[in-house]
């Protein structure tokens, strides 16, 4: 797991690939703010990594759901929500103000999908 200072000082090719680009100021602070408001719901990441297309990767798990976010280097952001055994239940594109929603999801059991 990446604290966020070593997300900050990634260069190009971070993972021993030539070209894979670091995270940029922009994921980095849309991460945080998932974070932020995935405390809001009581969840806290298991994991916080840099993500190999560019960006932050971060990683939740409760009742039996793992959701897996990536906020990639351009503002883009999208996650997929997977049952125990790695079943694809969904996975979409959203926006960064949709986040609270979809960690809403996770944290509150009735409302899973």
């Amino acid at each position: 797991m990446f604290t966020w200072q070593e997300l900050l000082d990634l260069k190009i090719g971070w993972d021993g690939e030539s070209d894979t680009p670091p995270p940029t100021i922009l994921s980095i602070e849309i991460a945080k703010q998932i974070v932020c408001d995935g405390e809001k719901f009581n969840l806290f990441p298991e994991e916080i990594d840099a993500d190999v297309i560019g960006g932050v990767a971060i990683t939740y798990s409760n009742n039996g759901k793992t959701i897996w976010i990536s906020c990639l280097n351009k503002g883009y952001n999208g996650y997929i929500i997977y049952e125990e055994g790695k079943k694809i239940i969904e996975s979409k594109k959203y926006a960064k103000d949709s986040w609270s929603k979809i960690l809403e999801k996770l944290g509150n059991k009735s409302s899973l999908p």
